[in-house]
């Protein structure tokens, strides 16, 4: 079953860069700066995937789900309108 939920995990992570790489392409913002929250915010749920696979809900993983979360939070202001 871990198999096939990473799998289709992964399936929804190739389609959600995708779709944030068009949508930039198409309003034609080629920044990095633009990219970055919504990559930021794919992470926390990986990691928090991850967390959750191997029972690892602790002290790191709240703390580095904050940072991402914070790193996220300010990068916003690149986001396109």
């Amino acid at each position: 079953m871990d198999l096939v939920a990473f799998f289709v995990l992964l399936l929804i992570i190739l389609f959600s860069i995708f779709v944030i790489y068009k949508k930039t392409q198409s309003v034609g913002i080629y920044s990095f700066k633009a990219l970055i929250t919504p990559t930021l915010l794919i992470m926390i749920g990986v990691l928090n995937t991850i967390a959750l696979w191997n029972d690892a809900f602790g002290f790191i993983s709240w703390m580095l789900t904050f940072v991402l979360l914070l790193i996220a939070a300010y990068f916003t202001k690149f986001l396109i309108n």
